[in-house]
């Protein structure tokens, strides 16, 4: 059943809470104006969740299949058998609009410590890619764990959240959003010829203040990336070490071996470096 829905799809940690509420509440169709728990989700904001495992609203196919229709919803969507184009293709042209939140490079470490503020996605991701609950594992068997993982999730994220050849689909890069979220929102305001209540927007700056402010990881792909040019060009860059976890030093890891083809003699390296310098002295050139 044809929906006048405006659906969002999004990864776990992608903002697709935030996204929903900020179209629902400027549009005058929420009173919450404070969504935003102290990790800085909008989790406080329950809104129109389809697939979730506590989800009130059921399934994807339930929703299609009923008579319900929500003016804004949102969706992961994507499983380990489903990407984003086969979710679209099957339920895409079945919503007035689609709006895909797409990760990137650029966004990866953001979106994944978002992800970790849902014990569900922690556990999994422990699962997977830790060993932390094996007894007398060192840290820096557990990063080199980690850093293998990586393989995986950057496939995950930038492969099967792209959706093509979709006409009622807008695409937007989840570090545009996060980077420039005012005027992204106008623009999708427009988009979707919704008018914006004038006094709540008044109010915007102020909100979007406090969310930024709570976005604790919102620097850390930019920090990792000059980790990693530093140490490839040679210069002498050094970084606060309480900034980055065992997970941002794995992918620092795996990113200088699959970008760079630099192996770091990680054996026994329980302690990370915290100079461009060091790390390269620590490094084999992969031939």
């Amino acid at each position: 059943m044809t929906k006048s829905t405006t659906l969002v799809l999004y990864p776990p940690g992608g903002y697709g809470t935030f996204l929903e509420w900020a179209l629902t509440y400027y549009s005058g169709n929420t009173d919450i104006s404070d969504p935003f728990t102290a990790n800085g989700s909008s989790h406080n904001f329950v809104g129109n969740h389809l697939d979730s495992t506590n989800s009130r609203v059921g399934t994807s196919e339930s929703y299609f299949k009923s008579s319900l229709d929500f003016k804004f919803a949102r969706t992961h969507g994507v499983t380990k058998t489903i990407s984003a184009q086969d979710y679209y293709n099957k339920f895409g042209e079945l919503v007035y609009k689609f709006i895909c939140l797409e990760p990137s490079d650029s966004s990866m470490l953001l979106v994944m410590h978002n992800s970790f503020t849902k014990p569900s996605d922690r556990h999994k991701h422990r699962q997977a890619a830790s060993t932390s609950n094996i007894t007398g594992v060192d840290r820096w068997e557990e990063r080199s764990s980690i850093a293998n993982w990586f393989y995986t999730y950057q496939s995950y994220l930038t492969n099967w959240y792209k959706i093509h050849n979709a006409q009622n689909t807008i695409h937007i890069g989840i570090r545009d959003l996060v980077d420039d979220t005012k005027s992204i929102l106008l623009q999708l305001f427009d988009k979707l010829n919704l008018d914006i209540i004038p006094s709540r927007w008044d109010r915007f700056d102020a909100v979007h203040s406090k969310w930024a402010n709570l976005q604790r990881y919102s620097k850390i792909d930019h920090l990792c990336k000059q980790i990693l040019e530093s140490v490839v060009a040679g210069d002498d860059f050094t970084w606060d070490p309480t900034l980055l976890t065992i997970h941002d030093e794995s992918f620092i890891q795996w990113a200088l071996r699959s970008q760079h083809r630099l192996d770091l003699r990680s054996f026994e390296l329980s302690i990370f470096p915290h100079n461009s310098i060091e790390l390269m002295r620590l490094c084999d050139v992969i031939k």
